[in-house]
């Protein structure tokens, strides 16, 4: 196996994630991901 098989793999996870989580998106009301938004910039700082 390559050295690099773990990375590739994880690497083609986080882009098939990034997709389903944009889709996701879609169905969610606006007020929800404004809320998480908020969080998330209230959490880094």
């Amino acid at each position: 196996m390559a050295d690099n098989f773990l990375e590739n793999h994880r690497a083609e996870y986080e882009q098939r994630k990034a997709k389903w989580l944009a889709k996701q998106k879609k169905h969610t009301p606006a007020s929800v991901i404004e809320a998480r938004r908020k969080a998330k910039e209230k959490g880094n700082q």
